[in-house]
């Protein structure tokens, strides 16, 4: 049987470990890659050459911004929900294919966001894409 004094602590070096840690910590800060979130949409948004034509290409990628203060932006044009919805409705009969994007600022509320959703919803619009609104 072995005594009680027969354990002595063992010294880990904890140096070595911490080397580790930091360089496992400096690897991943540098390799970190942010992802975009429009990267993943596949669709090729298409740009129109003249302000004459009025109706959408097949498969046009249109963005709408949610703005804090029931502000929504259509390209540069601020329009109230019912606006939106019109102007959707329209393009939506010209291309049953048409994709939305929606950016939505960080200090919008949750109730705007919604609203936009269920007009989208009654309008029949299915290829919806929300993202946070960049900086810039």
């Amino acid at each position: 049987m072995r005594s009680s004094s027969a354990h002595t602590p063992v010294n880990i070096p904890m140096s070595a470990m911490i080397d580790v840690v930091f360089l496992l910590l400096v690897f991943f800060l540098v390799t970190y890659q942010e992802e975009l979130i429009e990267s993943h949409v596949n669709i090729n948004k298409t740009m129109q050459k003249s302000s004459a034509n009025t109706t959408p290409s097949s498969s046009e990628l249109l963005e709408v911004h949610i703005l804090p203060g029931h502000y929504l932006m259509m390209g540069t044009k601020i329009m109230n929900l019912d606006e939106i919805g019109n102007t959707l409705g329209v393009y939506y009969g010209y291309d049953k294919d048409l994709s939305l994007l929606i950016k939505v600022d960080g200090a919008t509320h949750h109730r705007e966001v919604i609203a936009l959703l269920d007009r989208c919803k009654k309008i029949g619009l299915t290829n919806l894409n929300i993202s946070p609104l960049g900086k810039g």
